[in-house]
């Protein structure tokens, strides 16, 4: 009897064990009861109620290829300030304001950085070595090289008889397409002559992308197709913290590897053919590959400069070229106004010169608007490396933010620019004529209330660029053709990384009396 006694107020290890697992358990659930774990604790700041644990990762998963929508349905609700968490990147604090933002941007690459989670997801695609996946010093580094490629001596040069040579093909394609009264996709049209200008500007090569016949926008183009697919995997990846793990089951993983090995070869064989020209001494090229060689960066940090080239190069000119297209078909006179300014200034079908860009404001007043209502990249983001506080906002009921360290801060420029209280209430309608003075002349919005080139420190480098090429595609192509859409209607974006139309984009192409 003794001995039963004893066993029996001895206590079990496996149910202590047990109940001390269940208990840890209901402390850590109890700890993260609304938010997700890893977040920084509530900050006061309204928001959807998230769960225990996982936060608002199922509210948001139904929106992973529409990140934008969740912003705009949140905000219709909270406003321009809520707060959100998701496993892996914690407590992520929207301020779709630009006094917010213009506080961040001072702060870019001091108080604020990408985070290691958005450099890992950019690094799949660009490698250790491009802007879109550096920091610090080696950000910089990469930033000095670039900056060559919009230096004024590049746009009297290179870029001057890259457009000599790319836009008379286009032109003359055109032609033909008018001729025949043939319907075709302006997307797939804009997105070949980007690629062929492209390449002409950075490599002097040539990316087979854009010929004379109709027949080569019905053709396969490998370049294209893999920029496609590393984008949308790429912008995808953002929206679910779980890809690594998901993505090792879908097939994803596998698309992305080979499309990126396909851009990864294109780019080694530019590299070789001009090292190959250097060495029998035909190479006098003065463009932007011979300056990346002549950084002596090793093999791979050449190749991934390139590929970041190619996608960010040609797929902002694609979009700004189609949003525009869609809105002028929409705004006839500012259509009109456009070839009026080209023909005054003699640049019907000619090829003009980068310094007579600002002889074009109605062409920078389209450009800017469109950017306005479809900027390059319509959603962003910042990690706050240490503790920080945003202005208060009075004349809105906005005392000041606290952000704390590990933080995420998140805009979207599509929403952003779109506010009737910051670019009044006619801020969803296409309107040119808020960057034209009394005297038509163009004036540049301010930063970073006008947020599509970006502001501070990562300002876009390429903006010049991506200016001159709009002004340029234009005036050699209105004044001849009337490009008009098989339907007139509204567009949507697809999500992506930066703001791609989806759907495809049929267009009418008659010549112009």
């Amino acid at each position: 009897m003794e001995a039963i006694a004893q066993t029996t107020s001895t206590s079990n290890p496996l149910l202590t064990a047990s109940g001390g697992g269940i208990l840890l358990v209901m402390s850590f659930i109890y700890a993260y009861r609304n938010r997700a774990i890893g977040s920084s604790p509530d900050t006061g700041i309204p928001g959807p109620k998230g769960v225990p644990v996982l936060g608002n990762l199922r509210q948001l998963l139904p929106y992973k290829e529409d990140f934008i929508g969740w912003l705009s349905s949140n905000e219709a609700i909270y406003g321009p300030l809520f707060t959100y968490t998701v496993p892996r990147y914690g407590r992520s604090i929207v301020i779709d304001r630009p006094e917010w933002l213009e506080h961040v941007k001072k702060k870019d690459m001091i108080t604020y950085g990408k985070g290691e989670n958005t450099l890992a997801v950019f690094r799949e695609f660009f490698g250790s070595f491009s802007q879109a996946s550096t920091e610090g010093e080696a950000w910089k580094a990469n930033r000095k090289i670039t900056a060559s490629l919009v230096s004024i001596k590049t746009f009297d040069k290179q870029v001057a008889r890259a457009m000599g040579e790319i836009i008379p093909t286009a032109m003359e394609l055109l032609s033909t397409v008018a001729s025949s009264e043939s319907i075709i996709d302006w997307n797939i049209f804009t997105g070949r002559l980007s690629l062929a200008m492209l390449f002409r500007i950075a490599c002097s090569a040539d990316s087979c992308s854009l010929t004379t016949e109709p027949s080569c926008l019905s053709t396969k183009n490998e370049i294209l197709e893999a920029l496609n697919t590393c984008g949308t995997v790429t912008a995808g990846r953002f929206a679910n913290p779980l890809w690594l793990y998901v993505e090792k089951y879908n097939g994803t993983r596998e698309r992305f590897t080979a499309a990126r090995a396909g851009l990864w070869a294109v780019a080694d064989r530019v590299i070789d053919e001009r090292l190959k020209l250097r060495e029998q001494g035909l190479s006098n090229e003065d463009d932007y590959l011979s300056v990346l060689l002549a950084s002596e960066l090793d093999r791979q940090r050449t190749r991934e400069t390139l590929v970041a080239l190619f996608f960010a190069g040609q797929d902002n000119l694609v979009n700004v070229l189609g949003w525009s297209l869609h809105e002028l078909s929409r705004s006839p006179l500012w259509m009109q106004r456009m070839i009026d300014e080209a023909e005054a200034n003699g640049a019907d079908g000619r090829i003009i010169d980068y310094n007579s860009v600002s002889s074009y404001p109605v062409h920078l007043a389209v450009l800017y608007e469109t950017l306005r209502l479809w900027p390059g990249v319509p959603k962003n983001s910042r990690y706050a490396k240490e503790d920080d506080v945003l202005p208060g906002i009075p004349l809105l009921g906005y005392g000041p933010v606290k952000i704390s360290k590990g933080d995420y801060v998140v805009w979207s420029d599509y929403l952003m620019m779109k506010r009737p209280d910051v670019w009044g209430e006619d801020a969803q309608v296409f309107n040119p004529a808020r960057h034209l003075d009394a005297d038509g002349k163009f004036v540049k919005p301010p930063q970073p209330k006008f947020h599509s080139f970006g502001a501070g420190p990562r300002f876009c480098s390429g903006s010049q660029l991506a200016t001159y090429e709009f002004v340029e595609v234009w005036t050699a192509l209105l004044p001849l053709f009337n490009i008009q859409p098989v339907e007139m209607k509204d567009r949507k974006m697809a999500d992506g990384l930066t703001s791609t139309m989806a759907g495809d984009f049929l267009v009418r192409i008659k010549h112009r009396q």
